[in-house]
């Protein structure tokens, strides 16, 4: 299967309980990851992978976290609207509209994946040097250290997406990667990301792989 064919906008945009979303994500998942092609093409953030990642994939932990098994609806955007996604009950009415992104050091994650990409494997903890490049055995700062890092580019994130002026209804959902951090890390990130000022309707902080979530 071509890289391209694997996500259409009329596929995207299907409405879905969490459930289906879910076992969506996976299988589409594993088609951008079953060839070579396919992991280029979704590294690169072309075509609609981009918003798998940086969209359905947060707004995916929010609803396994918020919504386990409930019969609300999600439909997600693949244009550029006001929301990125909205979440409807059974009868139809709209729960909430959501803006969605993703926190991250956006320098480094790019110089991941081209060495990713390059020799096919890369440090997920390692910092680029002076040449951009990840260190295979590279020093990390501790566990604190990085939680005060991730916390800075969420709270970077929130205020930018704020001061755009969206409407008053919308909520965000801001999505990281915490597969380095584990649950009990939960008291560091409310004690510094917690109480953050916003101009959303609500603030949904959310782990893509369910380890950490605030509210």
């Amino acid at each position: 299967m071509k890289p391209e064919t694997i996500l259409t906008i009329e596929d995207y945009e299907l409405p879905r309980n969490g459930e289906r979303l879910s076992e969506w994500w996976q299988a589409k998942y594993e088609l951008f990851n079953s060839t070579k092609e396919g992991r280029i093409y979704s590294r690169e953030g072309r075509g609609l992978s981009k918003k798998f990642y940086d969209e359905a994939q947060p707004m995916l932990a929010y609803m396994r976290h918020y919504h386990p098994g409930s019969d609300l609806i999600c439909e997600l955007a693949a244009g550029d609207d006001k929301a990125d996604a909205q979440v409807s009950d059974t009868s139809g009415i709209v729960v909430r509209r959501f803006q969605i992104t993703t926190a991250v050091d956006g320098y480094t994650e790019a110089m991941r994946r081209r060495q990713l990409t390059r020799v096919g494997h890369v440090d997920g903890l390692g910092k680029p040097d002076e040449n951009g490049e990840i260190p295979d055995d590279g020093a990390y700062s501790d566990r604190e250290q990085r939680i005060k890092e991730m916390a800075g580019y969420i709270a970077s994130v929130v205020a930018m997406k704020s001061a755009k002026g969206y409407d008053s209804d919308i909520a965000l959902i801001v999505g990281f990667d915490d597969s380095s951090y584990f649950p009990k890390d939960l008291p560091s990130f409310r004690a510094l990301v917690g109480n953050l000022k916003h101009s959303f309707a609500e603030l949904f902080i959310v782990g893509i792989h369910g380890r950490i979530a605030l509210p």
